[in-house]
């Protein structure tokens, strides 16, 4: 399929002068967008898009009324430009990504945008400049509802914001797009061809790669958590989990810590938080301050009170929490949003409560699962049960401080799980170290 040139590029080079927003043109110079659209057709191109990318109320600052207005009129002039000669040519509907910050509601408005594409006879959309995957899922299975067999495409911006956009970043964009079945296919966009290829090849690489978590081991000194995390990151890992108790009850906070790491080693850390320590209110304002210390992860936990003394006066559960967490990635942290993890227990006797509660936490916002490690004979069955029932949540194999356990659990898990979290059971960093060279290798092998 080739699509068309830049219609708006187009459109000024024959009209310099112009002023505004080139959506208007669709009423005030129907003819000449015609006119561009057919030169196109007959170019060679057999995909052409109408002229509605920016057509949305709060980027043109006009009412739904008008909204829908050049909307219809775009598609038509787009419809009227396809030479009877040229009858395969398909017409996509433009949509461009709304970040405008009065968007409110960005889905709704996406919906009202489709019904009118919809009404105009639309049966290909096209998606484009988007630098994040808030919504897609949502607003193009509610066109596949409409018509399965409408096609949709949507082009990933990967070189927009390039300061914000690192690799891992852009990996898990790529990771995440994946999984979204409503759409036909993926574009990526960049500024030149060969930077494309060459980032496009390394998000390839790093959104297939299986992650390794290591739980960071207790410790009194900031210089030994430091010096640890440093030699984790040379090993092979991915990511250091801080557990909440840390140093025990009246130790350091994991949010702290996994900051300090962070800036002074540059290691990408994930902090335990337990629902029963702290207020929704704390709680919010321990995650914008996260995300302000630029960490993505986090591991959301239930948990208990280290400190038998201590009375649970928060009425804060860890669904609420990942609720939380889901809440301001949706508003406040759209662009860039935080990881929550949660934890699945495949030894349960009744694995179906499990399951079932593991269902609850994806539903309120969680997208990566950490398994304990496997101590019962059914264990793998219901990991793989869970990554069949749940496929498009990353899903991370706990595993026990032990050499010779963990490789024999990788030869037999690698296939159908996305990483490994290495439990420290408090183990001394050197061996961690080698469990973490060990898994590095076996996934590589």
């Amino acid at each position: 399929m080739i699509f068309d040139k830049n219609i708006e590029g187009e459109y000024r080079k024959i009209n310099p002068k112009f002023r505004g927003f080139i959506e208007f043109a669709n009423i005030t110079d129907s003819e000449t967008i015609i006119r561009l659209h057919k030169e196109s057709i007959l170019s060679g191109v057999n995909a052409i898009r109408t002229n509605t990318l920016r057509a949305n109320t709060c980027t043109l600052k006009v009412n739904r009324s008008t909204i829908g207005a050049l909307i219809a009129r775009g598609y038509k002039n787009a419809f009227l430009s396809v030479p009877k000669s040229y009858p395969n040519t398909v017409i996509f509907a433009s949509i461009g990504e709304l970040t405008h910050p009065l968007h409110k509601n960005a889905l709704d408005e996406y919906k009202f945008i489709i019904d009118i594409f919809i009404k105009s006879g639309a049966t290909a959309f096209s998606f484009e400049n988007f630098t994040s995957l808030n919504n897609i899922s949502e607003f193009t299975s509610y066109i596949k509802e409409n018509n399965k067999n409408t096609t949709v495409h949507v082009t990933l911006d990967i070189n927009m914001f390039s300061e914000v956009f690192n690799d891992q970043k852009r990996a898990n964009l790529f990771r995440e797009a994946q999984k979204i079945t409503s759409v036909n296919f993926f574009f990526v966009n960049s500024m030149n061809e060969k930077i494309a290829i060459n980032e496009l090849s390394k998000i390839i690489s790093l959104s297939r790669k299986k992650t390794i978590i290591v739980e960071m081991p207790k410790s009194q000194s900031f210089e030994v958590a430091l010096d640890n995390s440093s030699k984790f990151l040379s090993s092979g890992a991915d990511l250091i989990s801080i557990s909440e108790s840390y140093q025990g009850a009246k130790g350091i906070d994991s949010t702290l810590l996994s900051a300090k790491i962070k800036r002074e080693v540059s290691a990408e850390t994930m902090p335990h938080l337990i629902s029963s320590h702290c207020s929704p209110d704390m709680f919010q304002s321990k995650i914008l301050a996260l995300h302000m210390e630029k960490i993505r992860n986090v591991f959301a936990l239930s948990g208990e009170n280290t400190n038998n003394n201590a009375q649970n006066c928060f009425d804060f559960s860890s669904t609420k929490m990942i609720e939380s967490i889901s809440h301001l990635n949706k508003t406040t942290l759209y662009h860039d949003p935080i990881i929550c993890s949660a934890a699945f227990n495949p030894n349960a006797l009744d694995i179906d409560i499990e399951i079932d509660k593991l269902r609850q936490k994806i539903l309120h916002g969680v997208t990566q699962i950490i398994t304990c490690p496997i101590t019962t004979s059914f264990g793998l069955d219901n990991i793989n049960r869970a990554k069949t029932e749940f496929p498009n949540v990353k899903l991370l194999c706990g595993v026990q401080p032990s050499l010779r356990e963990v490789l024999d659990f990788i030869r037999i898990s690698k296939n159908f799980c996305d990483g490994f979290y290495v439990f420290s059971n408090q183990q001394n960093a050197s061996e961690l170290c080698k469990i973490i060279s060990e898994i590095k290798k076996h996934l590589v092998s």
